[in-house]
């Protein structure tokens, strides 16, 4: 009788075996890309992930802007909320309320670029509740895509 019971046990372990090379064979291999095995049992030499690094560094008192854009959707009217900025800064002289001319000034930017500041004044806009606000001492900068609001200046 113990015979039957080894036997029915070996029977189940073959067909446990088979249905294993089974779903192994359905297994793709991330390595190579090939079905019936898996990137560990690869016997390919392993792909290596390349890595990159980026490591930015800026002076304590110097702000900095990574930005990208569309210049086609350029509208003067959305303003960038900017934390590392150090001043509010607009391209758009229309904009300004009341502007005096600033002589030997630039600011910088995320790519060591440096660009003039043409002036510094006030910009008026209306708000949701439809009263007027103001935003003050804000950099002229021409050609400047963008309006960058700075957060430090804000507080």
């Amino acid at each position: 009788m113990k015979k039957k019971e080894e036997e029915v046990e070996d029977a189940n372990q073959t067909k446990k075996q088979i249905k294993d090379e089974k779903d192994c064979n359905s297994f793709k291999c991330y390595n190579c890309d090939k079905v019936g095995h898996l990137a560990k049992d690869c016997q390919i030499e392993k792909k290596v992930e390349e890595t990159t690094n980026l490591t930015l560094e800026a002076e304590a008192n110097e702000g900095f802007l990574l930005m990208a854009q569309n210049e086609i959707n350029t509208n003067d009217n959305v303003w960038y909320l900017d934390s590392e900025a150090s001043n509010h800064m607009c391209g758009h002289k229309h904009l300004f309320k009341e502007m005096r001319k600033i002589e030997d000034a630039n600011v910088s930017f995320g790519d060591a670029s440096k660009v003039k500041v043409e002036g510094k004044g006030t910009i008026c806009y209306l708000q949701k509740d439809g009263l007027i606000g103001s935003i003050q001492d804000v950099y002229y900068v021409p050609n400047l895509k963008t309006n960058i609001l700075s957060l430090g200046q804000l507080t």
